[in-house]
């Protein structure tokens, strides 16, 4: 039977090696650290061989942590980055004990929710289910920060570690509209556009009517993915994540995988480098054998096994239903991250490896978490064209300036024009790689 504050030395090591030290999941390398691990009668010490001090704690609840007053004191601190800077934030915290790993641990693997959870229709947490008085801290990578104080408190260069990465992503739900409409969805969309009077629309998807099909310029596109060498000082990722099956009859479509349009794309995509995934469909969480079928639809399809996948409707209990993914030989997640606000999911963007607390074991995937869904700012939050590039700039620059890692997910229908009613989508990446390129600059004179 464990004590109220117990925590064991693989579980501090989960902490370093699991989120402190984790690598990008394309990473080749490791990040190496050496350290030993002791316990003191009232908590633990980690000595790193490159710092001459060790570090120590107190003992904590490592399955139900709890923030006390000096947490929050120190939290409180934190909040504070954006106009103190670093060395204000280090300033102010010298004179106090912060619980580091605790911490980070408490943001990470989210025991800021509300005692009785509800999910959505689609079986998410959205943000409303955070602790109304914790949410400050997630409007900030509040984990990152802490992150980032504890490796300068040892002496380590963040920088040599991890380079900031930035992944623009996009789930390719469908990749024929107008197979997917039918006639019928066809017609009501002359109808509607008739009704808007949306002329220009109505000529440009003249060839629905007799086609039957979209142009694959429409969905099959790549501008939103990055050339490689658009920024100096931030790694870019392309990933294009696929929904290979159909499985609900509502919420899933049919794709062609055979078509020449589709095969075409596939090679206008290797100019950008760009990594195909898998996209589960709606009925895939907590369903293995369905994931198996899909991982070898998609093998037949793309002629290799995904390495990362990333759930439909970013759907399903968070971490139960990704632990599937290691027998499904997937390596790492993307699903992680709130769908209807600007809060950071788990205070963090940068990769970690997710605790799963009813095995109380590391789960063998990487999960990298979702910074952005550009549907979060019109679907959800409801912002108008201005007030959604004001949202999007700052979250993505907080990500990157106080963080290591960018993730955005912009879905193949947002970057057409008429993809979505009254779409802003394009003008909002536009803005955010504007900001991105101006923020690359100043990495490179620091």
């Amino acid at each position: 039977m464990r004590g109220l504050d117990a925590i064991s030395e693989s579980e501090i090591r989960y902490i370093l090696d699991g989120i402190v030290f984790c690598p990008s999941p394309f990473s080749p390398n490791k990040v190496k650290t050496d350290y030993t691990v002791e316990h003191t009668p009232d908590g633990f010490r980690i000595r790193f061989h490159n710092a001459s001090d060790p570090y120590e704690e107190k003992r904590f609840n490592f399955d139900h942590p709890e923030l006390d007053d000096q947490d929050r004191e120190c939290l409180d601190i934190i909040l504070q980055i954006e106009e103190i800077q670093w060395a204000g934030v280090t300033e102010k915290l010298a004179g106090l004990h912060v619980a580091y790993l605790k911490l980070i641990h408490f943001f990470v693997n989210e025991y800021y929710f509300v005692p009785q959870l509800e999910t959505d229709k689609h079986g998410r947490l959205s943000s409303t289910q955070v602790r109304s008085e914790l949410k400050p801290y997630l409007e900030l990578p509040v984990a990152d920060i802490l992150i980032t104080l504890f490796l300068r408190k040892h002496h380590f260069n963040e920088a040599s570690l991890f380079r900031k990465h930035a992944y623009f992503t996009s789930d390719f739900d469908i990749i024929d509209f107008r197979r997917h409409i039918g006639l019928k969805g066809t017609v009501r969309r002359f109808l509607r556009a008739i009704s808007e009077g949306n002329i220009q629309q109505m000529i440009h998807e003249r060839h629905y009517l007799w086609q039957g099909k979209s142009k694959a310029e429409e969905m099959l596109r790549t501008d939103m993915f990055v050339p490689g060498n658009t920024f100096r000082n931030i790694t870019t990722v392309n990933i294009c994540f696929h929904l290979v099956m159909k499985s609900h009859p509502e919420f899933d479509v049919e794709n062609d995988f055979a078509t020449p349009e589709f095969k075409r794309f596939l090679i206008s995509c290797q100019a950008l480098d760009v990594l195909h995934a898998l996209h589960p469909n709606y009925d895939t969480p907590g369903n293995t054998e369905q994931m198996l079928r899909q991982v070898e639809k998609f093998r037949e399809v793309f002629g290799h096994a995904p390495v990362i996948s990333r759930n439909h409707y970013l759907k399903g209990a968070f971490p139960e239903n990704i632990a599937m993914l290691k027998e499904a030989g997937v390596t790492a997640d993307a699903t992680f991250g709130f769908h209807d606000s600007m809060l950071f999911r788990g205070g963090i963007t940068r990769p970690f490896v997710p605790w799963d607390k009813k095995d109380g074991n590391p789960l063998s995937i990487i999960e990298l978490p979702l910074t952005l869904m550009e549907g979060t700012l019109k679907d959800y939050m409801k912002l108008q064209k201005n007030d959604a590039v004001a949202a999007a700039v700052k979250k993505t620059d907080r990500a990157l300036k106080l963080g290591t890692t960018l993730c955005l997910l912009w879905h193949n229908r947002s970057m057409y024009r008429y993809g979505v009613p009254g779409n802003y989508y394009p003008e909002v990446l536009e803005a955010i790689i504007r900001s991105m390129k101006e923020m690359d600059e100043s990495l490179a004179v620091n």
